[in-house]
């Protein structure tokens, strides 16, 4: 074992130089009468002096002592135990394997876990036996090796796995041998299975969506079988599966209607075969939501104009808009849409009146002034100070306001919209009152004047967007010609759209559930979330929750309070359909459902994957075992090439000031002299 040892200060060196005169002359001037010692016994006092003066100087120059010394640490070996329900093997047999495991505890630091759905310490929190994830074991594997000599890895299991990344296209840090111990019967029976259910995660009301499905089957007798889609329970459509041989797949495909919004779970389920030893893989679920949240916005101009154009092309862009251009001139009835983008009106009585008829009916409209929008109707409109109708024109830039309020846009945006080009505007003096936020206002020239250009207004339940200027076409393009596909552009027309879609009235207090749908075993989340007026979030209200589901399961619970919403852990629940209501203290109330799915996915498939073991141990320069042979995987781990113990280099740094045997090394000397000059009879 290598040491090295070293004496630093945090003093300069020369110091020590220092120290030794001074405690060469404090000696001198105790010893220069000392006679009556004798020449001998005086040289032994003022040594020990000197010495016992020097230590106590040197401490004055902050020493301190590092050491340097290699360890020997004996390598890791990482057991991990399948503990899913896949697989057969009894506690009984663990315990046979984890006897035999103590036999290596001299060449190993063996450390067991358990796993199915995640990797826990064995003793440590339930582990998900709902679902076996492989990959989950490399990755734990790898977060070890990190800080540890990991050497091997022996992993205990039946090979099949339903969750996460297959092991063999994980890289393994730091290269350790893959042992695997294969549990479970190989043999191949008869079989139907579906693979899978795939849909989108959510539709849109009255759309049409497409339900795909993989049936397998092998070793079969018969040729055809017929597989049934329900919807929350109900039959909603069915098909004819058939295989050319014993053996094959098929694709299913189903084009359904999304008739009414909210949670639906699709089940696939094919008929039994009656030679068929495992009926649990027949059917698989999945679930989407129906939503019914897409906004209809109408744009209605007074003529033709690029700026239509330009805004088209990115509301065409966004699924959760469906969009609709009037003629020129035509005035669409309000309830035709849920927003209006209005452009160059009003420019006479009759559009004047359409836009007031809008607003009593709490439509939230966008407009944007052009040079036939009459500024007294607009101004009678929406408040706004306009300069007078016939006056010229000029052209303006726009500038952020620094203290708008009522959505954040794009990082950054600010810069970038002072570099758009200008728009085209009346000559004159604009203001607006304390009802209007204003977002941007109009620079001329070099002059930033408080002249409003773009503003929102919220009042009640009407809200409302006016840009008093027109060519926003060009700011578009800019940003286009840029080569950053206009997203300060878009992302200002999506955010003044979501300001108007979200009316007052919307809901502000929302719970759900983390998942739609759980595997058993795996543990219900649910989160609310409670905003304000301004749409921050807050929670200082009190929530209560209550769960219904199969069985008469009910219960009624507080939600805890978490970085300003609400949660509640519920733990695992037994397969069914729940619904949920949250209500928060003042009468908001919020409902929805979860599912928990039958407990069929490690149940599957009941053939052990031998064969995908084999090749993980290959991979890594192991080997595969079969699970009788568990006292030959313990012998092979014993093997001196293995287990190789790593060597590494451990500093430790020790201040003087706190070594103990500095302190006693002082004193031994003061005591020395203190002893010797008593005995000849001086102090």
């Amino acid at each position: 074992m290598y040491l090295s040892i070293a004496i630093h200060t945090l003093s300069p060196v020369g110091y020590i130089g220092v120290c030794i005169l001074a405690s060469a002359l404090f000696t001198w001037l105790l010893y220069k009468y000392g006679n009556a010692f004798g020449k001998p016994w005086n040289y032994v006092l003022s040594g020990f002096r000197f010495l016992a003066g020097f230590l106590l100087f040197a401490l004055l120059l902050s020493p301190f002592i590092s050491l340097k010394h290699n360890k020997e640490a004996k390598p890791e070996l990482l057991v991990y135990f399948d503990r899913s329900l896949s697989v057969s093997e009894t506690s009984a047999f663990y315990d046979k394997v984890k006897t035999s495991l103590n036999r290596l505890n001299a060449k190993y630091n063996v450390r067991l876990f358990e796993f199915g759905g995640n990797v826990q310490n064995i003793g440590d929190t339930a582990v998900n036996t709902a679902s076996t994830d492989l990959g989950a074991v490399s990755l734990h594997c790898n977060e070890f090796a990190e800080t540890r000599n990991a050497a091997a890895m022996l992993v205990i299991t039946d090979g099949i796995f339903n969750r996460g990344q297959n092991p063999l296209f994980v890289s393994l840090n730091k290269n350790p041998r893959v042992f695997s111990l294969g549990l479970g019967d190989t043999s191949q029976y008869p079989d139907i299975k579906v693979a899978g259910v795939q849909l989108n995660e959510s539709v849109f009301l009255g759309s049409e969506f497409v339900i795909e499905a993989t049936v397998t089957g092998k070793l079969l007798s018969e040729k055809s079988w017929t597989a049934v889609l329900s919807e929350n329970g109900r039959e909603v459509a069915r098909k004819s599966v058939a295989f050319a041989g014993s053996e094959g797949f098929e694709r299913l495909e189903f084009r359904l209607k999304a008739a009414s919004p909210g949670l639906k779970q699709y089940t696939l389920a094919v008929e039994y075969a009656g030679q068929e030893s495992n009926k649990i893989n027949n059917l698989a679920t999945a679930v989407t939501e129906v939503v019914d949240t897409r906004k209809k916005i109408a744009v209605v101009m007074n003529s033709s104009n690029p700026d239509v154009g330009a805004l088209r092309r990115v509301i065409e862009d966004q699924a959760r808009y469906t969009l609709q251009v009037a003629t020129p001139g035509e005035l669409p009835d309000a309830g035709s849409a849920d927003i209006f983008i209005v452009h160059g009106m009003p420019e006479n009585a009759r559009q004047a009146n359409w836009l007031e008829g809008l607003k009593s009916q709490n439509k939230p409209f966008w407009s944007i002034s052009s040079l036939q929008t009459a500024p007294e109707l607009l101004g009678k409109l929406s408040g706004i100070n306009l300069p007078p109708g016939g006056s010229k024109t000029e052209d303006v830039q726009a500038f952020a306001e620094k203290s708008f309020s009522e959505f954040e846009p794009e990082p950054g945006w600010e810069k970038k919209v002072s570099n758009w080009p200008p728009l085209k505007v009346r000559y004159g003096r604009f203001s607006a009152n304390a009802s209007h936020k204003v977002l941007l206002r109009q620079k001329i020239g070099s002059i930033e004047t408080d002249y409003p250009l773009l503003l929102c207004k919220n009042e009640g339940k009407n809200r409302e967007v006016y840009l008093l200027g027109e060519g926003i076409w060009k700011w578009k393009m800019k940003d286009f010609v840029k080569g950053e596909g206009s997203p300060v552009f878009d992302d200002l027309v999506m955010k003044l759209l979501q300001y108007l879609g979200a009316s007052n009235s919307d809901k502000k207090f929302v719970c759900r559930s983390l998942r739609r749908d759980y595997d058993p075993g795996e543990p219900v989340v649910l989160v609310a979330e409670n905003r304000d007026a301004t749409g921050n979030l807050v929670n200082q209200a009190s929530c209560s929750l209550k769960i219904e589901g199969p069985q008469n399961f009910s219960r009624s619970v507080q939600m805890a309070k978490s970085n300003k919403t609400y949660r509640f852990d519920m733990g695992s629940l037994p397969t069914g359909t729940y619904n949920f209501r949250a209500t928060l203290e003042g009468g908001q109330v919020s409902t929805g459902l979860f599912f928990v799915n039958d407990a069929g996915l490690e149940k599957a498939d009941k053939v052990a994957n031998h064969g995908l073991l084999r090749q993980w141990a290959i991979k890594t320069g192991g080997q595969f075992y079969k699970a009788a042979d568990y006292e030959k995987v313990v012998e092979k781990l014993a093997d001196e090439n293995i287990a190789k113990p790593m060597i590494y280099e451990e500093n430790s740094v020790t201040d003087l000031i706190q070594a103990k045997w500095f302190f006693a090394l002082i004193v031994f000397f003061l005591t020395a002299e203190w002893v010797i000059r008593k005995y000849l009879g001086q102090y």
